[in-house]
């Protein structure tokens, strides 16, 4: 399924949101947006990171489609949520660009590229033990 999403680093945006409260102009807003990243580099920067082999299959957005009316039927038959709801498809593959110069110029706003925040979030969880990835583990013990 090709989709694009426009990815953010929570502690970049965080720290502009506190900007803006402190420095913004009043009745003003900001768009905090960042990389426009498709699925294919997600897996690509994770397997990088890892070691892990990377996804080789994504789904075309019309079987992702289909998927998702199958899971929303699912969710009404069952009464238990599902993940790959048709919303959670329309979200996948819908354009998500958006334009940050007025908060660059500003507020600063500077995010850090998604692949240094994806890797820095794996580094955080394999150190609190909320995932074990072996070929991580192996090669940090080298």
């Amino acid at each position: 399924m090709r989709c694009c999403l426009n990815c953010a680093d929570n502690r970049d945006m965080a720290e502009t949101i506190i900007r803006a409260c402190k420095d913004g102009r009043t009745g003003e807003s900001y768009i905090l947006g960042g990389d426009m990243i498709g699925m294919k580099e997600v897996f690509d920067i994770l397997s990088a990171h890892t070691g892990l082999p990377t996804i080789k299959t994504i789904l075309p957005a019309g079987i992702g489609r289909l998927l998702g009316r199958m899971s929303d039927m699912a969710e009404k038959l069952t009464r238990k949520p599902q993940r790959m709801t048709s919303f959670a498809v329309y979200k996948l593959v819908r354009s998500n660009e958006s334009d940050s110069s007025k908060a660059v110029a500003e507020l600063g706003y500077s995010p850090r590229p998604m692949a240094q925040s994806i890797a820095e979030e794996i580094d955080w969880m394999i150190e609190e033990g909320i995932v074990t990835i072996p070929a991580v583990s192996a090669h940090r013990a080298a």
